[in-house]
């Protein structure tokens, strides 16, 4: 039995666009942020769209923050809603050699920009200071507590050998003024893991749980994913902890209680998107269901890669990635991510109803 009912599918921007991210209004407008110019590549800059009918149509806005020449600065950024109902904007900015990105070895810095009251123009980019001076990996938003702080994620790139070594958060609690403190949300003692494409969410007031793509240091071999949990508000972290699913990107999305949705990149064959069912405590994830709301329509991409041992070789090959659920307004959901299809690279919508 399927466990979600697909409603309408489509695209929100079908021109060299990767990485999206939702957020909803005030006012019920849904916004979509993405880079543009490269694909997955993210050579562009960041623009948005928006949706005045629950995702049916989109209507593409302007630029968030644009690429800028001399030198060469790329970025891909990640939308988030403040509490008095702006939206930020967060992600790194690439200072490119050329027009290829390699990942861990560019300079970047992480910077964030805010919209005004009615998402209609943005700030100035403000760069987010690390304690460690190395390029980063930035691919949650900045996560916005109940208590109004904000946490900023990145995961630390120090070395070829030591890539996603750490993931910290540095914290504000003046709207992103002042970021003095910086907490540790994953790392392995052993040394022997590291951590990708990482996703962070707030369920009940100072109750975090984050996820992330967990591979071997060095050989970048895929492990399944791992999870950490936050009891007081993101300053401290548990232990990771290894769940049943062997995807890649994973975004959780809270229902209530200790159920979840997870919806995540399934790269093995055949490749897709996958979304799963669980129920998540402190010490156990336990995956109720399991099934595709998305396959690549070529088998070319469907087939490639049927082992997937070391993802940073294979970025160049990925045909999709950066999955995420919303909940609109009607009850529905939503799911965005980015594809390639008709060997365009774009932003694809699912609205989907899910059963029980």
């Amino acid at each position: 039995m399927k466990n979600i009912d697909i409603i309408t599918e489509g695209f929100i921007h079908h021109q060299d666009s990767a990485f999206p991210t939702l957020v909803t209004l005030d006012n019920g407008d849904l916004i979509c942020g993405f880079n543009v110019g490269g694909g997955p590549e993210a050579t562009g800059g960041s623009e948005w769209a928006r949706s005045t009918d629950n995702g049916i149509s989109w209507q593409c806005e302007g630029v968030i923050l644009s690429r800028q020449e001399n030198p060469v600065r790329a970025n891909a950024m990640r939308l988030s809603k403040l509490n008095d109902g702006r939206v930020i904007a967060y992600g790194q900015r690439n200072y490119l050699e050329g027009e290829k990105v390699v990942f861990g070895a560019l300079q970047n810095d992480s910077v964030f920009c805010v919209a005004d009251a009615e998402c209609r123009s943005w700030s100035k980019p403000t760069i987010i200071p690390l304690q460690a001076k190395v390029p980063v990996e930035v691919s949650n938003p900045i996560v916005v507590l109940h208590d109004g702080r904000l946490l900023a994620p990145a995961g630390l790139l120090p070395a070829k050998e030591r890539l996603g070594e750490k993931v910290v958060v540095r914290e504000s609690s003046d709207n992103g003024e002042s970021w003095p403190n910086e907490y540790t949300v994953f790392v392995d003692q052993d040394g022997k893991k590291g951590f990708f494409e990482f996703k962070i969410i707030e369920t009940t007031p100072g109750k975090l749980i984050a996820f992330a793509w967990t591979v071997e240091l060095g050989s970048y071999k895929d492990f399944n994913n791992h999870y950490v949990v936050s009891n007081d508000g993101g300053k401290g972290w548990s232990i990771p902890k290894e769940t049943s699913i062997n995807g890649q990107t994973l975004t959780p999305y809270w229902l209530g209680g200790d159920e979840y949705l997870l919806i995540y990149n399934y790269r093995q064959s055949p490749q897709g998107i996958r979304i799963a069912g669980a129920k998540i405590t402190n010490n156990e994830c336990c995956v109720m269901w399991d099934e595709y709301i998305w396959q690549p329509t070529s088998s070319k991409f469907s087939n490639a890669h049927k082992s997937v041992d070391n993802g940073i070789d294979n970025f160049d090959n990925f045909k999709f990635g950066l999955p995420s659920i919303s909940r609109l307004r009607d009850g529905s959901f939503i799911a965005v991510f980015w594809c390639c299809e008709s060997r365009n690279y774009g932003i694809k919508s699912i609205k989907f109803n899910k059963q029980g």
